[in-house]
């Protein structure tokens, strides 16, 4: 299977709000990584659909760490991050975790503004 996202800062997929991303993790452990802009600080909802289990962290372009994650508080066994965010450029990576070889389809979306 091809990789449809990258999982490196050098090759993100830029994501609008409010719009919503089909992708597909290969396997247990893959991760994807999606960039976004807030051009005014806002509450976002940042988070998975679909039947994958999956783990989200956001991150700052310059951040170390992530600053906030979750694993399942969207529904099922989705991620779901809600948090007030100040204008700037964040990233989210998103993460399969669970069980299972085979690659499973999700979607990922950014909500606010």
């Amino acid at each position: 299977d091809i990789d449809d996202y990258s999982n490196s800062r050098n090759g993100t997929t830029t994501i609008s709000l409010n719009r919503v991303y089909d992708a597909v993790s290969d396997y247990v452990g893959d991760h994807d990584l999606f960039r976004f802009v807030l051009p005014r600080a806002t509450t976002i909802r940042a988070g998975t659909r679909g039947r994958a289990d999956m783990y989200c962290y956001l991150w700052t372009p310059k951040g170390a760490s992530a600053f906030a994650k979750d694993d399942d508080s969207g529904d099922g066994t989705n991620c779901l991050i809600a948090q007030r965010l100040s204008a700037g450029v964040y990233y989210l990576q998103v993460r399969r975790v669970g069980r299972g070889s085979s690659p499973e389809r999700y979607q990922v979306v950014v909500s606010g503004l």
